[in-house]
């Protein structure tokens, strides 16, 4: 996903930039652009556009997100790191 924040958005912004917003989203993976864009810009938050795009990632089996370093554990080959760290705690 791409979020295009043009000047008139941009102090709203800031006031979240510290979250975890690809977290917050659910989505697996954020740019953050200062300035316009091609997407969808709803009323509810002028200045803001959206774009959104298929990941060419592989997913995770567990959480469902796409990330590059899915399969680089040998003991669970089809699990993102984070979801490998979960699993771990289980045991």
């Amino acid at each position: 996903m791409t979020l295009y924040i043009d000047d008139t958005a941009a102090a709203g912004f800031e006031a979240i930039a510290g979250y975890d917003l690809k977290t917050l989203f659910i989505v697996s993976g954020l740019d953050i652009i200062k300035g316009g864009g091609d997407g969808y810009s709803g009323v509810e938050f002028p200045g803001v556009t959206v774009s959104v795009r298929p990941s060419n990632e592989p997913k995770c089996i567990r959480c469902w997100i796409h990330n590059k370093n899915v399969g680089q554990n040998a003991l669970h080959p089809e699990l993102c790191p984070r979801c490998v760290e979960a699993v771990a705690k289980w045991r």
